[in-house]
């Protein structure tokens, strides 16, 4: 799988935001769920993903497949380590 940021200061124009190159596995992914789901456009997958991750009240979202439900949770690689205090 391969999703990079692209460095906006080696683009020749500014840009206002980020860029992001998609390719191999996990641009087959959103292909695959753009068409599972009807999506118009590749973005638009991107877009409902991240809004359903910005509503979950925690880091575990719930998905029904082969009628039970089942747990998703980011791999710990792809979080950032917590700071742990020795607040009393």
């Amino acid at each position: 799988m391969a999703l990079k940021q692209i460095n906006p200061n080696k683009l020749p124009d500014p840009i206002d935001g980020i860029l992001l190159n998609l390719n191999n596995g996990d641009l087959q992914a959103v292909e695959e769920a753009k068409t599972k789901w009807n999506f118009k456009k590749p973005e638009d997958v991107l877009r409902y993903a991240l809004a359903v991750i910005a509503q979950s009240d925690s880091s575990t979202i719930y998905i029904v497949k082969n009628g039970e439900r089942i747990s998703l949770a980011p791999g710990k690689d792809l979080l950032e380590e917590e700071v742990k205090t020795n607040e009393k």
